[in-house]
């Protein structure tokens, strides 16, 4: 019985995905004027396709990011294969360091900011701990993602000038629980990831200055208007982007923009 229930969400969460994906084309290519602006990096999951993400670009863009939206691409197949090969992601991590750098020699004076989804979070954090200390990143956002809770995060929130959200969801406990408990996380531990219950603080962050910029996000029921049900699909989601993602981009004050989202709602 709960084999049958398993695959019945499974088969939910793919129809459910297709719903909230269908019709994304690749998103357009930036103009001069959103390049200058300032770039967003977007890191996909285990499998590391690009495509999986137009959804996400589609909808940052739909939300007012009007700012170039790359979306770097390590597809491999098997996908496993991206989340286990720890070297092969040493040099992925090196190539999006170095993308990033080139656009800041370009852009000096444009904000550089890096959502990482899924196991593309533990990518992204690796980027930033290999980029020159001249290279700042504005804002470091992991979503729902696929590394140990006890990572220690110091190095890369240094290249951070503002703070590093971590957006989780207790509810991800096939992918995120089960599955890198049994495969491991994209650091190569087999634990529970920081994607599904959050960091360890004071572990991550050991130094309590640097600790200031890091900001929790939980998942929410009301996130469920966006069909992000509180498994790991829904983040790729056009309209859960638009909504969720992209005020974490767009606002200047993530921490008061938490607080007005978790007050209650006016009888």
């Amino acid at each position: 019985m709960r084999c049958l229930a398993g695959s019945a969400v499974a088969r939910l969460s793919l129809v459910l995905l297709a719903a909230g994906l269908g019709g994304c084309a690749a998103p357009p290519p930036a103009t001069p004027e959103q390049t200058r602006a300032g770039l967003v990096m977007l890191i996909p999951g285990m499998r590391g396709d690009a495509s999986l993400l137009y959804g996400a670009a589609n909808g940052l863009l739909e939300a007012g990011v009007e700012r170039e939206v790359q979306i770097y691409d390590w597809y491999r197949f098997p996908s496993l294969a991206n989340l286990v090969d720890y070297k092969r992601n040493c040099a992925h991590a090196e190539e999006i360091a170095r993308r990033l750098a080139a656009y800041h020699d370009e852009n000096p004076a444009s904000p550089i900011d890096v959502i990482g989804y899924s196991a593309g979070g533990g990518l992204a954090i690796m980027a930033l701990e290999r980029l020159p200390e001249d290279v700042p990143v504005r804002r470091l956002v992991l979503v729902q993602a696929a590394v140990s809770p006890d990572y220690d995060l110091t190095r890369a929130a240094r290249r951070v000038r503002d703070k590093v959200v971590n957006v989780y969801c207790p509810g991800d406990w096939l992918v995120l629980g089960l599955g890198t408990q049994v495969f491991g996380t994209v650091d190569r531990r087999c634990v529970e990831s920081a994607g599904k219950r959050g960091f360890d603080a004071p572990r991550a962050l050991s130094d309590a200055a640097a600790r200031q910029k890091l900001v929790e996000v939980a998942w929410r029921p009301e996130m469920m208007g966006t069909l992000h049900f509180g498994g790991h699909v829904g983040i790729l989601l056009r309209a859960w982007n638009r909504r969720f993602v992209a005020p974490l981009i767009l606002t200047d004050d993530v921490t008061a923009l938490m607080r007005e989202s978790t007050q209650p709602s006016a009888p």
